[in-house]
């Protein structure tokens, strides 16, 4: 799984989230909720890409939840 290896403005710590890729322009990155606050990112959070400038074109490549989600579900303890 891939996640977003761009840094964060202002912090300088790896954004971490999730990738997604626009269907439009083929950009792959992040979604924030500003512009420019991540080296990395393609998508704001209305889900319009900033690099083309589409709507409605973003699709989920890796999400970090999907795998602590599914860590979740696993007891690793033997059963009794």
């Amino acid at each position: 799984m891939s996640l977003c290896s761009g840094n964060r403005q202002g912090y300088k710590l790896l954004c971490n989230g999730s990738q997604y890729k626009c269907t439009a322009c083929g950009q792959v990155g992040c979604t924030q909720n500003r512009a420019d606050y991540c080296s990395g990112q393609v998508f704001l959070s209305t889900g319009q890409c900033v690099k083309c400038g589409a709507l409605g074109t973003r699709e989920l490549l890796s999400s970090e939840a999907t795998q602590y989600a599914s860590t979740l579900m696993k007891d690793s303890r033997p059963a009794a």
